[in-house]
């Protein structure tokens, strides 16, 4: 319990800062970058966040894996992990990478970015750069998977935050010269910074006390990397479904509408999402610790956390809507008269971060002891039925609003099913597919 509050208190600051931080970063985007290309850019990050399935679910089965195999002392089995995990990642994201910049020179980016034809060039650049320092970030984000797997998550979010302070300092530093950016470059300095920090970040864990977790290809495990998949798989196409609901409303938005509603929509959805991101935080230990209490079958503890969550969960939604009111206010003095955002736009955005928060809490049970069969079926099934839905609801009432609510919609009634699960579970009583 205490090393579960160290984490949470530690997560939370440097979480907190980091938050602060990003939010500095859009009104410096802002300026920095014309209207058009900023809304590329809110774009181009949500569709870089898609690829973050490369990993193909292995971090989140790592994380499992390993802090069991510590807490167990099997700590050779645990360095075979950590290689295991590299050597698969390296191999598929090396494969995807050069499949996608084969792919870059040939499709129309300025139809997908909604911009005139004029900034192609730029974009395929763009574009080029982008898939090669994201692959980069793919493989050695996987450090955070074994801060979490160490029970030191908090860790991860340091060098989220380091990443974070890089950038803007770096931008400000332009900003001060007024000096121009092209999006070329604003993309390799946002992408290129959390690249310096995760390689100094794993050069200290490999040489701390934790050296006996460094990885070696000549320790690759086919049947730990059988293991690996095993649930990992699972999580990949969670992942991606889930990245389709959080992710595809910049895109979908673009598409349907156009770039100054992308601007606003990611405006108001990075301030809502602080609350997502906090809530985050407090979960990404919790997760650990569920992992340690389902190997104890200690389910006392998990209903009483579980309970403790859900009151939290309640206490963000009340926040929430407090915030809704003094929204207005809020963004007049963030970003200024840089852009106009319509209130609906900050409803949507908040209840569809309380419904979010409601799922993470839901998921961190069933995803800490790998019983996600349920959870793999339902966002399959969300995620197909997710965007016929929207074009349909969309061509109805022909606001950007519409595509947030019917996401919150969908995500709602995956929280249904997987509460019902975790009842089960919390209870002893989950049998057949719920147990699986």
């Amino acid at each position: 319990m205490k090393n579960l509050t160290i984490n949470i208190a530690g997560s939370f600051l440097i979480k907190m800062l980091s938050l602060l931080l990003n939010l500095a970063l859009i009104p410096l985007g802002m300026q920095l970058l014309n209207e058009a290309m900023f809304s590329v850019w809110v774009i181009l990050f949500s569709l870089l966040t898609w690829f973050t399935f490369l990993d193909l679910g292995m971090g989140n089965s790592l994380r499992n894996l390993l802090l069991e195999a510590i807490h167990k002392g099997r700590k050779e089995e645990a360095r075979a992990l950590v290689s295991t995990s590299y050597v698969s990642i390296v191999l598929f994201t090396a494969i995807a990478t050069v499949l996608l910049l084969v792919l870059v020179p040939f499709i129309p980016w300025h139809r997908i970015f909604s911009v005139d034809v004029i900034y192609l060039p730029l974009l395929k650049k763009t574009m080029f750069i982008a898939i090669a320092l994201f692959a980069a970030q793919v493989v050695l984000k996987n450090i955070s998977f074994i801060f979490h797997g160490i029970q030191l998550s908090f860790l991860g979010n340091l060098v989220v935050f380091a990443s974070n302070l890089l950038t803007f300092i770096w931008l400000l530093i332009i900003q001060q010269n007024h000096a121009n950016v092209s999006l070329d470059y604003f993309t390799g300095i946002s992408l290129g910074s959390p690249i310096l920090m995760y390689i100094l970040a794993s050069a200290i864990l490999f040489s701390s006390r934790f050296r006996f977790l460094s990885p070696r290809l000549s320790l690759f495990n086919r049947q730990l990397f059988k293991q690996l998949n095993t649930t990992g798989y699972k999580f990949f196409v969670i992942q991606f479904c889930t990245l389709i609901f959080i992710q595809g409303n910049s895109l979908i938005i673009a598409q349907l509408h156009g770039s100054s509603d992308v601007v606003d929509y990611n405006a108001s959805f990075r301030i809502f999402n602080t609350a997502v991101l906090a809530f985050t935080l407090i979960l990404a230990p919790v997760w650990s610790s569920y992992t340690k209490a389902f190997a104890k079958n200690d389910l006392a503890w998990i209903k009483k956390i579980h309970r403790r969550l859900l009151s939290l969960w309640a206490l963000a939604a009340i926040g929430l809507c407090v915030f809704l009111i003094v929204s207005p206010w809020f963004f007049e003095r963030w970003i200024g008269r840089l852009i106009s955002i319509p209130i609906i736009i900050h409803v949507a955005n908040a209840v569809y971060s309380m419904v979010h928060i409601l799922a993470s809490i839901f998921t961190s049970m069933v995803n800490s002891c790998s019983k996600i069969t349920i959870e793999f079926t339902s966002f399959i099934l969300g995620s197909i039925l997710f965007i016929p839905t929207v074009i349909a609801m969309d061509g109805m009432f022909h606001q950007p609003s519409t595509i947030i609510f019917v996401n919150a919609a969908f995500l709602l009634c995956i929280n249904v099913v997987l509460a019902i699960q975790c009842r089960k579970i919390m209870t002893g009583n989950a049998r057949g597919i719920w147990n699986r």
